[in-house]
């Protein structure tokens, strides 16, 4: 074959339909393919182009599957409230019935600690494996108290279940999203005048909050907010799925300045992803709805 040819493999087993999540073994060895219509997963050796099934029951199919760090443990992720611990060496397996729907898993540093998120609650919790293979719960922290944030007459109260976490790989940052955007006006009296004062309160997804995560006690700390840059009104307008379209349609701006100085509705974070590499801290990639990518540095102290 030639040095610069275009080449591939491909890969497939019978009656495996519907790829859902793939995950590839620390060492780059194995591919863990999962299905959304199955409860089987497949562990592919990608050296030897071998495929070993894993079938575990009835599930409605596989969400997510990941590897811990070392590759002693691999967590499969159902659409029910189902999760499962695969062991690798001998792929024996015990399974958890959750109290919702899973969203989102990561492995810690010690690979046998796993932190996750459920729909519908804004709290974070963590599973532990113990020796002999037992499964045992652990911690839950609630993100939602701390989720505050003034900026003089404006009230943004960042609350609601998450939608979407990520994890960076030293396992010290936390990137949240929360549920849709809502918007409210209530009117507080102001102690030294008559006239009432008027207060927005946003309860919103347009922002990503991140936290420091402290892994010792599995506790978290918001550090702060997120913010995408602000729609353009022709982008908008070209895209009448967008949440925002019908808002701009409605509005009557009296020039074009105007249209494009009070037009402050930000986008959405849709996608956004930690670097697997950054020697100095956490860097954070986030693709907004708007169609613009952003990259926010962390940088830590030594």
């Amino acid at each position: 074959m030639a040095p610069n040819a275009a080449w591939m493999t491909f890969l497939s087993y019978p009656l495996f339909h519907n790829v859902s999540c793939l995950s590839w073994s620390p060492d780059g060895i194995y591919l863990a393919v999962g299905s959304g219509t199955s409860s089987t997963i497949l562990i592919w050796n990608a050296i030897l182009e071998t495929c070993t099934p894993l079938r575990n029951g009835s599930w409605k199919g596989t969400r997510e599957i990941k590897w811990s760090n070392d590759g002693s443990y691999l967590v499969q992720v159902g659409f029910s409230n189902q999760i499962r611990f695969w062991e690798t060496h001998s792929w024996t397996n015990k399974f958890k019935i959750m109290n919702g729907k899973v969203h989102s898993v990561f492995w810690m540093k010690d690979n046998k600690t796993i932190i996750y998120g459920l729909e519908d609650t804004a709290k974070v919790y963590a599973i532990r494996i113990l020796n002999g293979f037992v499964i045992t719960e652990c911690a839950v922290s609630d993100l939602a108290p701390s989720l505050n944030l003034i900026c003089g007459n404006d009230t943004m109260n960042v609350t609601g279940p998450i939608k979407k976490m990520e994890l960076n790989a030293s396992n010290s940052r936390l990137a949240v999203t929360f549920g849709p955007l809502v918007q409210s006006k209530d009117k507080q009296n102001d102690e030294d005048d008559d006239d009432s004062v008027e207060r927005s309160t946003v309860f919103s997804s347009e922002v990503l909050a991140m936290f420091t995560f402290e892994e010792a006690n599995l506790r978290f700390r918001l550090n702060g907010y997120i913010e995408g840059p602000k729609w353009n009104r022709k982008m908008v307008l070209s895209n009448p799925s967008s949440p925002f379209y019908e808002s701009v349609t409605t509005s009557n701006p009296t020039s074009q300045d105007e249209e494009d100085d009070n037009f402050e509705l930000k986008p959405v974070p849709d996608v956004f992803q930690f670097a697997k590499q950054f020697d100095r801290g956490a860097l954070l990639s986030v693709a907004w709805e708007n169609g613009k990518i952003g990259f926010i540095p962390c940088h830590f102290k030594k």
